[in-house]
């Protein structure tokens, strides 16, 4: 009987390991391709449904615009506007930063009887004063009038509450559709619970588009104005900016709602633009948190005062 040496035996035995290892081998690629598959679709489906439900769901573009809008520290609102035979293009600067303050420049145009007249106007509105001046007169291209005493020369009114005497460039600039401002994050849930609890926003028709590349969102709203007359009173209540006396919502009982048009950036859930229907009048919204120092005038003369001098000057035509 022939002897099975060791050597054998261990060669053998290593002969039929390598078989079974060539038989069966272990292939990574065909586990990590399908893994892979998964995983796109997994991503295709979530990024699809936050798409869907979140960056672009009409709702939370909306009331996440307004909640940017109550944390800004300035915006620049761009006005056009024409009814009959004016056309009024206005830019109004809001800032809340060191201070609340607007500025705004109009161009105010107006045709009668074949003469047009030409006004530009500068506008300062701070919490207890009014700032005005003319900075350009044309009355029907006469170059005979005197405008020496009115041009550049600032009218003041100063808040007074204990005479009556009150502001309002101000609060023109601050009660909009949207309000704007530098809240607080307590403030902010106050104002947004008095939108909720009036239903202010309703939605009509919501639908996004891109425009020059980027998705933007356009809105039809009924907007009732005595629920926006409260949200802008619980406004000027909890932030103390602005005159509540002019905020009166029994004032507005009954009142049909009005249309309203407006555009929100997707990405940046700003908003770009505002339309009353029928109104001719279109807000445009630029320049977020841009920084502007806008000074106080430190000589003035009373508006009344203005306002007698510019009356003279239209005499003369």
């Amino acid at each position: 009987m022939k002897k099975l040496s060791l050597r054998n035996l261990r060669s053998n035995t290593d002969k039929q390991n390598s078989a079974q290892t060539t038989d069966k081998p272990f292939n990574l690629a065909k586990i990590s391709i399908p893994l892979l598959l998964v995983g796109v679709v997994l991503l295709g489906v979530s990024s699809f449904y936050w798409y869907k439900h979140i960056l672009t769901d009409p709702k939370r573009i909306l009331y996440g615009m307004v909640d940017k809008s109550l944390q800004t520290s300035s915006v620049q609102r761009t006005i056009s506007q024409e009814s009959g035979r004016s056309t009024v293009d206005q830019a109004v600067h809001l800032g809340f930063t060191p201070r609340v303050v607007t500025q705004s420049v109009t161009d105010l145009q107006e045709t009668n009887l074949s003469v047009k007249t030409t006004v530009t106007t500068e506008n300062i509105g701070t919490d207890n004063a009014d700032y005005v001046r003319y900075t350009a007169i044309d009355i029907g291209g006469s170059k005979n009038i005197n405008t020496g005493n009115v041009l550049n020369v600032w009218g003041k009114r100063q808040g007074n509450a204990q005479t009556g005497q009150s502001t309002s460039f101000l609060s023109d600039a601050l009660f909009v559709a949207v309000p704007f401002g530098n809240l607080t994050a307590s403030q902010r849930e106050q104002v947004k619970e008095e939108i909720n609890k009036t239903k202010l926003y309703d939605i009509q028709e919501a639908k996004v588009e891109f425009v020059n590349g980027r998705p933007v969102a356009n809105y039809t709203l009924n907007l009732e104005p005595q629920a926006l007359i409260r949200v802008l009173g619980k406004y000027v209540q909890v932030t103390g900016v602005g005159r509540s006396a002019d905020l009166d919502p029994a004032a507005y009982e009954g009142a049909a709602k009005v249309p309203v048009k407006l555009q929100v950036d997707v990405l940046s859930r700003h908003l770009v633009s505002s339309e009353f229907a029928g109104s001719g009048r279109t807000e445009k919204y630029t320049a977020y948190n841009a920084r502007r120092d806008v000074q106080i005038p430190s000589q003035t003369i009373g508006i009344d005062e203005l306002q007698k001098r510019l009356t003279v000057i239209e005499q003369q035509r």
